[in-house]
């Protein structure tokens, strides 16, 4: 009876450490140009991961990477839109995209397996997936700015450009509004992805249906705005509905226009 139940145990061991092996080699925590998921990249993204393994001394020496904007059809190799074979490295980041010209405006869903030193290959990782931004200036389209009221560029006042004081003469004189906006819209059927483009001289915050979109403050961000004017990209398919709907912002002045 001893001798039963002793091999019972041994193999039960044996089992055990079986099934942890299958599951001990892993890439995790995927990253797109270095974020979790990111909204607005460029044309060329990168990718990273965390290898994971229980093993001591376990590293990896090839990967592969799947892409497609449809998730089902990274079941198949074949099928999704880029594969990248499996490349012979040990680099598990910073690994650029090198597949067909990516699409604007458009989610994009990828995975990734290694190997190790004996050549074993892990189970697909997890999904994650980036939303590429706007990559021309018509990829904006028909895009307008929208203000409550247009002041000529004599009149608007740049930090540590125009001076200060009395020496300003009739710069940044008049006080300017906080304009709020808004644009109701109906929807017959359900969507199944929309995403929106915004950018803000100064500052703006977002509004869908009475919630304000992502947790940014101070968007889109100071810069030189007779150069660059920066945007930023928010997924709001979870925040629309069947029938009405409304787009909201409200728009602060910021650096681009600063009143005295």
């Amino acid at each position: 009876m001893k001798k039963i139940v002793t091999l019972v145990f041994i193999l039960l061991l044996i089992l055990s450490c079986n099934k942890n092996n299958s599951f001990d080699f892993a890439a995790i925590q995927l990253r797109s140009s270095n974020l979790k998921n990111p909204l607005g990249v460029g044309t060329k993204p990168d990718f990273s991961w965390i290898v994971s393994s229980g093993t001591r001394g376990a590293g990896q020496t090839a990967y592969q990477i799947i892409l497609d904007s449809d998730e089902k059809n990274l079941k198949s190799e074949i099928r999704c839109l880029w594969n990248s074979g499996k490349i012979s490295s040990s680099q598990s980041s910073w690994i650029s995209y090198s597949g067909p010209s990516l699409e604007p405006a458009k989610k994009y869903i990828w995975k990734v397996r290694l190997w190790d030193k004996n050549d074993n290959s892990s189970e697909w990782s997890t999904s994650a997936y980036f939303i590429t931004g706007l990559f021309v200036r018509s990829d904006w389209g028909d895009a307008k700015w929208i203000g409550y009221e247009e002041i000529p560029d004599s009149l608007l006042l740049v930090p540590g450009v125009h001076g200060n004081g009395n020496n300003l003469g009739e710069v940044a004189r008049k006080r300017t509004a906080i304009p709020y906006f808004r644009k109701e819209f109906s929807l017959d059927k359900k969507i199944a992805q929309a995403f929106v483009f915004v950018s803000g001289l100064g500052h703006y915050e977002l509004y869908v249906n009475g919630e304000k979109a992502g947790d940014r403050f101070l968007s889109p961000g100071w810069t030189d705005y007779q150069k660059t004017c920066y945007y930023n990209t928010f997924d709001i398919t979870k925040n629309l509905k069947r029938g009405e709907n409304v787009l909201g912002a409200i728009v602060g002045n910021g650096f681009y226009n600063i009143n005295r």
